[in-house]
């Protein structure tokens, strides 16, 4: 699953192979066991997860499990509903259990079973006070009231009663029941249709159903997943789903709708999402497995949180939790001409651009549809060793197509089509034409087509590639550009260090380990920590909606510039005060909510904990 923001993308890190936003929840984090086969959020919001040891409750922040005291052996839970009334029902091996008490008691369960060694699968509520319970051996009506009683509903087969495991009502009122002979539709008492293997089911054993928005019943079965259209006189299998579509298993055991109109379907060996085609129509499925972050493959149950995200109940592994704007990681097996991501952009075209490196080889890897398209810049491995300390900004593309790429043996040209039909440089430009090194450590292109370029070490300097004259201009201290020594012994040469434009024009460069550049009207104004700027040299600007100018330091957390074309110009500062964790902010940009994102590259490594997150540092929000 992937939510394609770029804004949440921009944070320069290394990619790794695709992975899911997944924690996992186990017995160490408070549930009963890793066995669980329903879950089901009540009408305050609580997941109530039922377990093969037991039932329990998560209320976002820790869980609550339910056992009678002094019995090793606890119920098996497979249906949990939540009535009207407020009361919570579960359904498993020891039948229809009422809760009767909120913490581990003597007996927190008042359970009520229709016939020796019953099992209730599923529950669906009627109305208030009665049920409808699908259980091992047949379908019964349940009263609760004034105590628990069952009645049988006798459903058309030629042998036993069947085990039925799924109960969904349609638009008018009807329940559609899955059962292991089949499908059966109700009307009152009785079963008035049945579909089976002849009328086109690639299987009779029929684990789960769910209608989709458009009406249609959707039928997983122990052999592949079938899309049904119920408004005809006689319901027709329209299509079988099965691995050749997508599906990672052919067992589908549960079917989920989930809130965003994202079908979610749990097999026996992975995850699958639908993929609707250019008219709505889901046409295929994209699967996930262990390799995806997937704890257990063996789903049996899925619901949405009140945030929508989405559990998952499994076999063996315990509960997981698919964070709804979570971030999605690529790798190499993605397509990525490489692991290390050091810059990423948006093309003209709207695109996602990561740009990947390795030693002697730079590509340029372009998000298309779920994977990437990897074009290495065409040039000998010479231009790309590893003492080549190009970062973040190092690649720009013209409104007439030309890409200008950072080397370290000059700043290389590519004219327009390139990409499609590789070929050399169509220029290099260095130090033989305008610049003061080959070595190039950033560039940026303003909104005018200008071309800024950033050196570094004993040939530090700026310089700015005009469009109209096609020529390079240097910029020197008579502009007001700092001079290039080193601050203090031991410390390294002074260099730009990211580069930002404001809506007015004016050009904002981090000065490494001092403060910050405004470059308006010919001239460069310096602004140092005595100035409002955060210590540790500033490394990322960003302008956001409302005009303000945001930087990012290396250590003295952030600071927002609401007046930046004022003589002197006020830094609001942001720090730990603030909910900022002080730490490099290496990117300042918009998140997804529309208020700038301040955040620091994420490193692979570690144990991938299961559990309640912890807090860390990470990401912070500002909320304007």
């Amino acid at each position: 699953m992937r939510w394609p923001y770029l804004s949440l993308m921009l944070a320069v890190t290394a990619l790794y192979a695709e992975r899911l936003p997944i924690q996992v929840f186990t017995a160490g984090d408070g549930l009963a066991q890793v066995t669980v086969h329903t879950i089901h959020r009540d009408r305050q919001g609580f997941l109530w997860m039922g377990t093969s040891e037991g039932l329990s409750r998560y209320d976002g922040r820790e869980f609550v499990t339910y056992r009678e005291r002094g019995r090793t052996s606890q119920p098996r839970i497979r249906a949990v509903r939540d009535a009207k009334d407020g009361t919570i029902w579960a359904g498993g091996n020891q039948g229809l259990c009422r809760i009767t008490a909120l913490v581990e008691a003597p007996k927190p369960y008042t359970c009520t079973t229709p016939f020796e060694h019953a099992s209730i699968q599923t529950l669906f509520e009627e109305r208030p006070g009665e049920f409808l319970a699908g259980t091992n051996r047949g379908l019964y009506r349940v009263r609760t009231s004034p105590s628990v009683q069952f009645t049988p509903i006798p459903l058309a087969t030629e042998t036993d009663e069947p085990g039925v495991w799924a109960i969904v009502p349609d638009r008018l009122g009807d329940l559609w029941i899955g059962s292991t002979h089949g499908i059966h539709r109700l009307s009152g008492n009785r079963s008035t249709l049945r579909l089976t293997t002849r009328d086109g089911l690639p299987s009779d054993e029929v684990l789960s159903l769910a209608f989709g928005p458009d009406g249609r019943l959707w039928a997983g079965t122990e052999q592949g997943l079938c899309r049904i259209r119920t408004d005809g006189t006689r319901p027709v299998v329209e299509r079988l789903f099965t691995g050749r579509d997508g599906l990672p298993g052919i067992t589908v055991k549960v079917i989920h709708m989930g809130m965003q109109d994202t079908m979610w379907v749990g097999t026996s060996s992975g995850l699958a999402e639908a993929i609707p085609g250019a008219n709505g129509e889901i046409t295929r499925f994209r699967g996930y497995s262990a390799e995806h972050g997937l704890c257990d493959v063996d789903l049996d149950t899925m619901e949405d949180d009140i945030a929508g995200n989405l559990w998952m109940g499994t076999e063996k592994g315990g509960a997981m939790k698919l964070t709804r704007d979570g971030f999605t990681s690529y790798g190499v097996p993605d397509g990525l001409g490489a692991s290390y991501v050091m810059a990423m952009m948006e093309t003209r075209g709207g695109q996602v651009c990561a740009m990947t490196r390795i030693p002697g080889r730079f590509h340029l890897n372009f998000l298309e549809g779920q994977r990437f398209r990897s074009r290495p810049v065409p040039v000998g491995q010479s231009y790309y060793t590893s003492r080549w300390t190009g970062w973040y900004q190092v690649a720009a593309e013209t409104p007439g197509g030309e890409w200008w790429i950072a080397s370290e043996r000059g700043l290389l040209t590519f004219s327009p089509g390139w990409l499609s039909r590789p070929r050399p440089p169509a220029k290099i430009h260095g130090a033989r034409n305008g610049l003061r090194s080959d070595h190039i450590y950033q560039i940026f292109q303003d909104s005018k087509g200008g071309i800024w370029v950033g050196t570094r070490y004993e040939a530090a300097g700026i310089a700015r590639w005009d469009p109209l004259t096609r020529r390079f201009h240097q910029f020197t201290s008579a502009e007001g550009l700092p001079p290039f020594q080193t601050p203090r012994p031991g410390l390294e040469t002074a260099r730009p260090n990211g580069f930002g434009e404001d809506r007015h024009g004016q050009i904002w460069i981090g000065w490494w380990r001092t403060g910050v550049l405004r470059y308006a009207k010919g001239r460069f104004q310096f602004f140092g920590v005595r100035d409002g700027v955060p210590a540790g040299g500033i490394r990322r600007i960003h302008t956001d909606r409302k005009g303000r100018v945001w930087i990012g330091s290396g250590g003295g957390g952030a600071a927002r510039i609401d007046n930046p074309t004022a003589e002197k110009p006020t830094f609001r500062a942001y720090s730990a005060a603030d909910g900022l964790t002080l730490r490099g902010r290496n990117s300042v940009h918009y998140g997804r909510p529309g208020r700038p994102d301040l955040s620091r590259p994420r490193k692979r490594g570690g144990p991938r904990r299961a559990g309640r997150a912890r807090p860390a540092p990470g990401p912070a929000f500002y909320h304007s």
